[in-house]
């Protein structure tokens, strides 16, 4: 069970990421994403896609949506659950039964997200 939530959590974002804008952060970084796993269900419907825009590190609260860049090149998409004494955020999808193994760092954090629509 615990490899089938670890495989959920690494398809949990599609591969490709596409850059945009986001007219509530017009001077942030931001990407499209599509959702390609469950872990995100209900909150992330299946297939929608997501926009990703990198405000500051420092402004990130418990229960935000963010994305964050994988070891392996893949990306996931999960809740910030809490921040820990170095500073890293562990994550967890909502319909996941247990937090992500890697952590969200200021190095793999790609932003706060949000749905930009369905497919």
């Amino acid at each position: 069970m615990k490899h089938l939530i670890l495989f959920l959590s690494l398809v949990s974002v599609a591969f490709s990421q596409y850059p945009t804008t986001n007219p509530k952060y017009p001077n942030c970084e931001a990407y499209l994403f599509q959702a390609g796993g469950t872990s995100m269900l209900p909150t992330l419907p299946l297939n929608c896609w997501i926009r990703a825009t990198k405000i500051p590190y420092y402004l990130l609260k418990t229960g935000m949506i963010v994305t964050r860049r994988n070891r392996d090149g893949t990306y996931t998409t999960h809740r910030l659950m809490y921040k820990t004494v170095d500073g890293e955020w562990i994550m967890q999808g909502d319909n996941n039964d247990s937090p992500d193994a890697q952590r969200l760092t200021r190095y793999n954090y790609m932003g706060i997200t949000e749905v930009a629509g369905a497919k």
